[in-house]
């Protein structure tokens, strides 16, 4: 377990971004983990912690074997404190400091900062939190965590997926196509819309390319299964199965630049250690024995000219020449669906 965007946002922003324990009100910095501490220490910055009030591990400070696990990393068990304070807390088991004193210390903390908050810092905090509780239901939705394994199973010869990861596609897309954010976030207004047009049509793809394949699973439609031999109809239908696999493929490149454009607005607008230790979204294609990963973006020529998803038309267009001269090479696919014309510098490694 970690601590995600929404019970950070929450903290840090109820906090004020100052120490909580009584008597400190240090102004703290945002950290992107442990390993900053001792250079940001030796350079006079002080590091904010956040700080578990109820010990995760069993023998930590203030472990409660009856608090719910889910709960660990939740704004509720956590408290802001500086360096000096975290250490002091926790000293001798945290004997000094039982639950209590720590719940009511950042209570009456939170209630002094909101004393110097007008209406106006007011309202931004809570846009602020409903803001991050969407990202987390978006994360949800889309299988943030499972995407590699999503890709893989689109990305096979073949190409496969889940019923039940299906229907989660399904109401994402509906999600999406509801959802509205607020313009004081304009790069998450720009990478969710982009977000939201790639993932459309990649569920519109599935949905008229796949069938049932046992009870749980749905399956690319192969048209020359059980075909009986006609040399030209097999080579029209193969064409057919080619340019359909193709264009699931290119989706799929395409809705992976679409999430980890989505994951740089997140930190851009809301939070700018967001998936600080994750990092971004890879995708992987294989072929049942061996598989390859990349790791994909926007070219800054892309970006730059404002040209993002370049939907179904183009995606269409370059597989039906790829196919019609019989190259499928998916490095190839890859490269022409990474900017719209092929002007190179796309932001790809692959291992």
């Amino acid at each position: 377990m970690s601590i995600n965007v929404v019970p950070r946002k929450y903290l840090w922003g109820r906090a004020g971004n100052r120490c909580a324990y009584t008597g400190c009100s240090q102004k703290l910095i945002d950290t992107p983990g442990m390993d900053a501490l001792e250079i940001a220490q030796s350079a006079g910055i002080i590091l904010g912690e956040e700080a578990h009030i109820r010990s995760s591990k069993a023998d930590g400070p203030r472990h409660d074997e009856s608090y719910p696990v889910d709960m660990l990393d939740s704004y509720e068990n956590l408290i802001l404190l500086c360096p000096t304070h975290h250490t002091k807390i926790d000293k001798d088991g945290g004997s000094d400091f039982p639950v209590e004193m720590l719940v009511a210390m950042k209570a009456t903390h939170e209630e002094a900062v909101d004393s110097t908050l007008g209406e106006a810092g007011k309202k931004r905090r809570e846009l602020c939190e409903r803001t991050a509780v969407s990202v987390a239901i978006w994360e949800k939705k889309l299988g943030l965590d499972d995407w590699h394994e999503l890709s893989y199973s689109l990305n096979t010869p073949r190409p496969t997926i889940a019923r039940d990861r299906f229907e989660q596609l399904q109401r994402l897309c509906e999600w999406l196509l509801a959802k509205r954010w607020d313009k004081g976030f304009p790069a998450l207004v720009i990478a969710f819309e982009n977000h939201r047009l790639a993932m459309a049509d990649l569920s519109s793809m599935l949905s008229g390319s796949m069938k049932s394949w046992g009870e749980d699973s749905l399956m690319m439609h192969r048209e020359t299964v059980n075909l009986e031999w006609d040399e030209d109809k097999y080579e029209r239908l193969s064409r057919v199965e080619d340019v359909r696999a193709a264009i699931i493929f290119s989706l799929v490149v395409e809705a992976t630049r679409s999430v980890n454009f989505v994951i740089d607005a997140i930190i851009e607008d809301l939070d700018p250690y967001y998936r600080f230790d994750e990092g971004l979204c890879l995708m992987f294609r294989g072929d049942g024995f061996t598989f390859e990963k990349y790791r994909l973006g926007y070219s800054s020529h892309r970006l730059e000219r404002g040209l993002l998803y370049p939907g179904m038309p183009y995606i269409e267009s370059v597989v039906d020449e790829l196919v019609e001269n019989k190259n499928h090479d998916y490095g190839v696919l890859l490269n022409l669906c990474a900017d719209i014309d092929n002007i190179g510098d796309f932001r790809s490694s692959r291992s």
